[in-house]
C-alpha cells in the first residue's frame, strides 16, 4: 500500500542542516533557509488505524533556486 498527501507526516532532512517538520493539512511541507548543498530526506506517517508508512531516502542537491520534492511513502 502507498500513501500520498499525508497530513501530519514527519519529514526529516539531514546533510548541511538537520531538521524535522510536519506536513500541513494538504501534505505539503516547507523547510526554509536550506543552504546550497546535498541533503537526504525521509518521511514517516502513521494513519488513524496505526499503519506506519515510510519513504525511501531521497538524496537531493539544492542550488540557489527553490526546490520541490515529492516523497511517496509505502507501508513499513
Amino acid at each position: 500500500a502507498s500513501y500520498k498527501n499525508a497530513p501530519g507526516a514527519l519529514v526529516s532532512v539531514s546533510g548541511g542542516a538537520t531538521s524535522t517538520v510536519a506536513t500541513d493539512a494538504s501534505g505539503k511541507y516547507n523547510i526554509p533557509a536550506l543552504m546550497e548543498g546535498s541533503y537526504t530526506f525521509n518521511a514517516t506517517y502513521t494513519d488513524s488505524t496505526g499503519f506506519q508508512y515510510i519513504s525511501s531516502p531521497y538524496s537531493v542537491t539544492i542550488g540557489t533556486d527553490e526546490a520541490t520534492l515529492t516523497v511517496d511513502m509505502k507501508t513499513k
